[in-house]
């Protein structure tokens, strides 16, 4: 593998520069740079990585990029810092140069190189030759692939040194307690679900909720498990459509006790939707229904699997969270698998087609090429728009490969078209209604079974502008009523919402905040 061979070649270079160049004192000063270096960037990297986890620019990028360039940085500073303070070297005998200067380039080199190959695990370039945490054909994780241990032992130093000598001063977490087995999970851990490393694989803070671990039998038979409810929102979805879990994605983590070292254990079973299922299988992932709003699971590790540690943090594709303790009372899982839903007044006035009714119909047509920044088109239809203009009225006649005419449709779901318009929809969001709900309010469409579906963006036509404003965002979707454009109440303009529902469901009502504003019956077929 050619990533193994430029480890090694790094390293004997690092050797080479300097038994035979720089010489033994020298190589003291650079090995202890790198040192200091690597464990400044331990001590920073989650912090950077969780700011840049809240940027979708940058979240995919945030654990790898944070831990190569601080280590970078700190590592030139430190560097520089060295030369300047120790502008003279000391000259040794010839033969202490050489041997010294040998194993001072060979532990730089090994941390350099190490450091380097963690960083470049974390990142979503492809598979990497496949190493590191993998499921086997019963779908649980194993350890798959070889690569030169330089990343392992470089794990291994700083979780040593993060219990000893540079052991945290002002709590008593550190490297080895924190994020065991570092190297395993950076080499193809998060990862687990893509081939090819060009799909969405972590996990932001603001993207889900983990509430208190049961502990206890659970499932079928006497076995004891630690079950923790995790509920995922559609900011957590790859481009905020789809969610997909591995077994080997999620681990929980134990608190050991003195010099234990911490056990971890990965999730053989989740409930959801009120129906369990196990992680047996290669293609057995925890997943959304198209066009689901969020996704409620509870993820099921063997307590075994833990030797009577207590667990202390879930690792969430990458991602750690902390805790609650763990409580033996099933009651603290109700209601956190997915199967609660919205109620609705049934006794409100029902609002026929076309108010509410499915289709994907821009209601303009423009030519590809004419796209305003901001909006992201494919085959045709548009798939991100972050509330453009497109001019209301069609010029010219662009060829089919150039026609945009409709807002994309994920697989599974349809659009469902939801008119608001001012004046002209019985569907009343304005005045006393929008008042009274308050502009924090969300606007939703309930389905028979409760679940509710957030509006993705909307048609703003402008009549006197002569323009069409379109917003197109799964991710964040309409985060309130008050994000919705406001419009004459002449009668004027028309604001039809866009929302996605998955095919079979049947829509039965609007709500704004807890209001029932109107009911439906509109069947996705």
């Amino acid at each position: 593998m050619l990533i193994n061979a430029t480890a090694v070649l790094f390293a004997l270079l690092c050797v080479y520069w300097f038994a035979f160049k720089e010489g033994f004192f020298s190589g003291v000063i650079h090995l202890a740079c790198v040192v200091v270096a690597g464990a400044l960037t331990f001590a920073f990297w989650e912090p950077l990585a969780l700011v840049m986890l809240n940027s979708p620019s940058t979240r995919e990028w945030a654990w790898g990029v944070s831990l190569l360039s601080l280590f970078c940085v700190f590592l030139f500073a430190l560097r520089l810092t060295a030369n300047f303070a120790i502008p003279e070297k000391i000259n040794f005998p010839n033969l202490l140069d050489l041997i010294g200067g040998g194993i001072t380039g060979a532990g730089s080199g090994i941390l350099t190189t190490g450091m380097l190959m963690l960083g470049v695990g974390f990142l979503p370039v492809g598979d990497l030759g496949g190493v590191g945490f993998r499921r086997d054909g019963s779908g649980q994780p194993t350890v798959r692939g070889s690569v030169v241990p330089f990343a392992v032992m470089t794990e291994r130093f700083y979780a040593g040194l993060s219990q000893g000598a540079f052991a945290p001063m002002t709590n008593s977490g550190s490297l080895a307690t924190t994020y065991p087995e570092i190297a395993k999970q950076a080499w193809a851990l998060h990862r687990d679900t893509d081939e090819k490393g060009r799909i969405e694989l972590t996990a932001a803070p603001t993207d889900l909720t983990v509430g208190t671990p049961y502990f206890g039998v659970y499932g079928e038979g006497a076995t004891e498990y630690f079950v923790v409810p995790v509920t995922i929102s559609k900011s957590g979805f790859h481009r905020g459509a789809s969610f997909v879990l591995s077994s080997s994605q999620a681990k929980l983590i134990g608190k050991p006790s003195g010099k234990e070292t911490p056990k971890t254990a990965f999730p053989t079973m989740w409930r959801e939707g009120g129906k369990l299922y196990p992680f047996d299988g290669q293609t057995n992932y925890a997943t959304n229904l198209p066009g689901t709003q969020e996704v409620a699971l509870q993820l099921a590790f063997p307590a075994s699997e833990l030797s009577g540690q207590k667990p202390s943090f879930l690792l969430f594709k990458g991602l750690r969270i902390a805790l609650a303790q763990a409580s033996e009372d099933v009651a603290v899982l109700q209601g956190s698998s997915g199967d609660s839903g919205a109620i609705y007044d049934k006794t409100v006035a029902s609002v026929p087609k076309p108010y509410v009714e499915t289709g994907n119909q821009l209601g303009v047509l423009f030519n590809k090429n004419d796209a305003p920044s901001g909006m992201e088109i494919s085959d045709g239809a548009v798939t991100f728009s972050d509330g453009v203009d497109v001019p209301s009225t069609t010029k010219g006649n662009p060829s089919r490969g150039l026609r945009v005419e409709k807002v994309y449709e994920l697989p599974g779901t349809k659009l469902v078209r939801v008119d608001v318009s001012r004046g002209r929809s019985p569907i009343d969001i304005w005045g006393d209604v929008r008042n009274t709900a308050g502009e924090d309010a969300k606007l939703v469409i309930v389905d028979s079974d409760g679940n509710t579906y957030d509006a993705i963006g909307w048609l703003h036509k402008k009549t006197s502008d002569r323009l069409m404003h379109i917003k197109v965002d799964d991710r964040n979707g309409v985060a309130s009523i008050g994000a919705v454009p406001m419009i004459s109440s002449s009668g004027k303009d028309t604001l039809i919402l866009l929302f996605r529902v998955p095919i079979g469901r049947d829509v039965k009502a609007i709500m704004l905040g807890d209001k029932t504003i109107a009911t439906v019956n509109l069947e996705i077929k």
